[in-house]
């Protein structure tokens, strides 16, 4: 699976230390991860679509490498 991530950029937070944010997406087919059940609507239509759309919402705390 292929994430197209947007890096949305750093600052400083109110515990002093450096976050940077990130976002994520991608669309996957259920299909792909054997998720089949399905049922037919009474009308028109199924009442699950084959895609599902991921979003991940990040954010990273930079930390400081110890030497020694």
């Amino acid at each position: 699976m292929t994430l197209d991530v947007r890096y949305l950029g750093q600052c400083r937070s109110p515990f002093d230390d450096t976050r940077a944010g990130f976002t994520a997406t991608a669309r996957i087919n259920r299909h792909d991860f054997g998720v089949s059940w399905n049922a037919d609507l009474q009308d028109t239509g199924v009442v699950v679509g084959d895609d599902v759309l991921i979003t991940l919402d990040i954010e990273a705390e930079a930390v400081e490498e110890k030497s020694g």
